[in-house]
């Protein structure tokens, strides 16, 4: 299993804060200068030059909070057309709204920001759960934080026993939470084994392809401008256009 951070959702200037959860929509937008291509009863764009690039929208919702771990997300796949062998990685996918550069998360963020994710979901449940259990009279809580293992497990109190039920309290606690944990957790590795199919590096041979999943930081995009993003194959840039809506 992978274990998991610190319970603190802070990755890569995405900060976990409260607020309403946003449903937008996105499409291909009319002024897109790249054809659309049928592939598997899924339509994408193709754009060709040297080098060939197509990309699907696997998202046409997506969520604007990341907690809920529906960003915009792009099926990529690219093919070398010339002579040569190239390298290709999330380093040659970039994104903008609005002129601002979105975040093109890497596998191993992405990963990351699943774990953290969990963690600090699973320490609200061992508090709540003490809590509850403070109010019945096992002990008082505190503000000692909680250290769990990579299952979710108690391994470190998370307030000052006051009764000689110490140990039977936590094992109320642990029972308590058991299934709420299970359940973090096995969304949890849902999530991370989506991760896996998201593009890292390959190198492209001659008449080959290769490609990935991306997805962007929903926190950097709006709505009433368009998003575009740039797929460089080869040294060569390709451009795909969407509308973003409420």
């Amino acid at each position: 299993m992978n274990a998991m951070k610190a319970p603190v959702f802070a990755a890569f200037g995405i900060m976990a804060l409260a607020g309403c959860t946003t449903t937008r929509t996105l499409s291909v937008s009319p002024a897109n200068p790249t054809t659309a291509t049928s592939a598997q009863g899924a339509t994408g764009l193709r754009s060709v030059k040297t080098n060939a690039v197509t990309v699907w929208l696997l998202t046409p919702e997506y969520q604007t909070d990341l907690r809920k771990f529906a960003p915009p997300a792009f099926r990529v796949l690219v093919g070398n057309g010339g002579d040569k062998a190239f390298d290709f990685s999330v380093a040659d996918v970039s994104a903008s709204f609005g002129g601002n550069s979105v975040h093109v998360f890497t596998a191993a963020e992405y990963r990351e920001a699943i774990n953290r994710q969990a963690q600090t979901r699973l320490l609200d449940v061992i508090r709540k759960t003490a809590q509850q259990k403070a109010n019945e009279g096992f002990f008082a809580t505190s503000d000692t934080p909680a250290v769990l293992d990579a299952e979710g497990r108690l391994v470190h109190e998370v307030s000052f026993p006051l009764s000689s039920s110490t140990v039977e309290g936590w094992a109320e606690i642990e029972a308590a939470a058991a299934d709420k944990r299970d359940a973090i957790n096995l969304e949890r590795m849902e999530r991370l084994d989506e991760a896996r199919w998201m593009l890292v590096r390959r190198t492209v041979a001659p008449g080959s392809m290769a490609g990935g999943i991306v997805k962007l930081d929903p926190t950097q995009i709006s709505r009433g401008q368009a998003l575009k993003l740039v797929i460089t194959a080869g040294g060569e840039p390709h451009e795909f256009i969407f509308e973003v809506g409420s």
